[in-house]
């Protein structure tokens, strides 16, 4: 009797269960270690959340720095100070700058102002030629005067005022003192320089009455005015303050003075003295 033998249809049947299980099984492992290894990952990689209301700051390690010694406060305050006192330097630096700023220019203002008017007035000069008037005395008449003790003389005196410009006008403004003197000796004074106007080119004679009380002249003045009488050449000396203003059209300068001196040679000392010689000075005084 023969020996039954079963043989499977594919021989290679087992082997291939066998490898597909063995596949199934590495497969299954892989899948589990993969599943793992993806865990672990995102457990590493996975960011921390932050609680509401806070947050998480991650600095690099290499910029974490320690806490300063307590040293570096006082060094802080100290310059904390040193700005301060730098910032306050600065400040006043920069005020004291704007000053001198301020100052340049109130300066540069000034001089731009002053050249201005020295301009005007230059154009002012060359255009009108000021000049003063000339001044003459054309009479004089003494009464009271002797030659013993005190005196108390009486003059009258007659100037005369030319004015020589040709375009401008002199306000005389009244008010004006005149004197009469001899070897320095004050004879007569007061009198009053009348108030007018004086157009270009006019010449006016004022009169003024001078008035002297105890007048005394020493003994040596006495004695030369004694010869000089007899010569009939008396020197004397007139003197008279006038405060004046100046016309151009519509302009009018400020108020100045006007001081006249004149020395003058008479024949006698009486009422009928007239007048030998004289040279008289104007100037212009502005004080």
């Amino acid at each position: 009797m023969m020996d039954e033998r079963v043989h499977p249809l594919n021989p290679h049947a087992d082997d291939t269960d066998s490898v597909r299980s063995s596949k199934l099984f590495a497969s299954d492992d892989n899948e589990s270690l993969r599943s793992s290894v993806s865990g672990m990952e995102s457990c590493l990689l996975k960011k921390p959340r932050a609680a509401p209301g806070s947050y998480v700051i991650q600095i690099p390690k290499d910029q974490i720095y320690r806490l300063p010694p307590p040293e570096n406060a006082h060094l802080f305050d100290a310059y904390t100070r040193r700005g301060k006192r730098s910032a306050r330097t600065a400040r006043r630096c920069c005020c004291c700058c704007v000053s001198r700023r301020c100052l340049v220019r109130t300066s540069c203002a000034l001089a731009l102002v002053l050249l201005a008017l020295a301009t005007a007035a230059g154009v002012l000069y060359f255009v009108s030629r000021p000049r003063l008037p000339a001044y003459n005395v054309d009479s004089i008449s003494i009464r009271g005067f002797n030659l013993t003790g005190s005196i108390n003389p009486e003059i009258d005196l007659a100037v005369r005022a030319d004015n020589r410009n040709k375009k401008i006008g002199i306000d005389y403004r009244g008010g004006g003192t005149a004197s009469v003197a001899y070897s320095s000796v004050a004879l007569a004074g007061g009198g009053a320089w009348p108030a007018f106007y004086q157009g270009t080119g006019n010449v006016t004679v004022v009169a003024m009455a001078l008035k002297g009380s105890g007048v005394r002249l020493p003994d040596g003045a006495i004695g030369a005015l004694r010869g000089q009488r007899a010569r009939g050449r008396v020197p004397l000396e007139i003197g008279a303050e006038v405060p004046v203003r100046a016309r151009l059209g519509s302009i009018t300068s400020w108020a100045f003075k006007v001081r006249v001196k004149c020395d003058v040679v008479v024949d006698d000392m009486g009422s009928n003295a007239k007048v030998v010689s004289e040279s008289c000075r104007a100037s212009a005084a502005w004080r």
